[in-house]
C-alpha cells in the first residue's frame, strides 16, 4: 500500500509539473530575456526538487532495504546478461556511430529537399539571446541530464517494479511518464523523448551504468539547443536588412 500511495502522488505531481511546464512555455515565446531567465530558474528548481531529490530519496530507501536501481533492468534484459558472447565496450562506438550517421542522412536528405535541417517551436523559444539565457539554458542542459535520469531510470521503474513485479512494465511506464513529461512540446516531443527513454532504458539493459546514461542524455541536449540549430542555419540565405 505504501508503494501504490507514493506511485500516486508522483502521478499527481508530474501532471502538475507538465501542466505548469507547459503554461509557462506558453508564456517564454512572448517574453522578453529577462523574464525567460526567471522562468528557467523556475523549471530549474522544480525539476531538481521533483526529480533529483525525490528520486534521489527513493534510490536511498530503495539501497536501504537492498533493491538496486538496476533490478528492473536485469531482469528486463535477462537474456543479455547470460550470453557473455556479448561484448559491450564495443556497443558505446556502435550506437554513437549510429546516431551520427543517423543525423548526417537526416541532414543530407533534408537539406537536398530545400527545407531546414532542425527546427522546431520548443528549440525556437529556447533559442538564447543573452549570455544570462546561455548560462541557464547549460544549467538546465546539466540539471536534466542528472535530476531527470536520477528519477525515470533510476528510481521511477524500480518502484513501479516493486508494485507491480513486472520489470519490462516497469520500465514502459517510467519511459512513457518521462516522454509526458515533455508536454510542453506537442505530440511529436512526447514521442521522441519516449523513444529516446527506450534507448537508454537499453543501455542499462546490457550492462551500462547510469552515469553513461546521463553523459549521453546531456549530449543530446546540448546538441540540440546548441549544435543543431546552428547546422540548420547554415546555408540559408544571409539577411539583408530592409533599403
Amino acid at each position: 500500500m505504501h508503494s501504490e500511495l507514493l506511485a500516486l502522488s508522483l502521478a499527481v505531481a508530474f501532471a502538475l509539473v507538465a501542466a505548469r511546464g507547459s503554461q509557462s512555455f506558453r508564456r517564454l515565446k512572448e517574453s522578453p530575456p529577462e523574464k525567460k531567465v526567471r522562468i528557467y530558474r523556475s523549471w530549474l528548481a522544480i525539476s531538481f526538487l521533483c526529480f533529483g531529490v525525490a528520486g534521489s530519496c527513493l534510490i536511498y530507501n530503495f539501497e536501504r532495504t537492498n533493491i538496486s536501481i538496476y533490478l528492473p533492468y536485469q531482469i528486463a534484459f535477462r537474456v543479455v546478461h547470460e550470453n557473455t558472447s556479448i561484448d559491450l565496450s564495443q556497443l558505446v562506438p556502435m550506437l554513437f556511430g549510429f546516431c551520427i550517421g543517423l543525423i548526417a542522412i537526416v541532414f543530407v536528405a533534408r537539406t537536398r529537399r530545400g527545407r531546414k535541417f532542425y527546427n522546431t517551436e520548443a528549440v525556437s523559444a529556447l533559442r538564447p539571446d543573452t549570455q544570462s539565457e546561455k548560462t541557464y539554458l547549460v544549467l538546465l542542459c546539466v540539471n536534466a541530464a542528472i535530476s531527470e535520469e536520477i528519477m525515470f531510470r533510476g528510481a521511477l521503474p524500480v518502484l513501479i517494479y516493486t508494485i507491480s513485479e513486472n520489470a519490462m512494465m516497469a520500465i514502459l511506464v517510467a519511459a512513457l511518464a518521462f516522454g509526458c513529461m515533455h508536454y510542453y512540446q506537442g505530440a511529436r516531443g512526447i514521442l521522441s523523448t519516449f523513444c529516446l527513454a527506450i534507448l537508454f532504458s537499453i543501455l542499462l539493459g546490457v550492462g551500462f551504468n547510469l552515469y553513461v546514461v546521463m553523459l549521453l542524455h546531456f549530449f543530446i541536449n546540448m546538441m540540440a539547443l546548441f549544435v543543431l540549430p546552428k547546422i540548420s542555419r547554415l546555408g540559408r540565405p544571409k539577411e539583408t536588412g530592409m533599403v
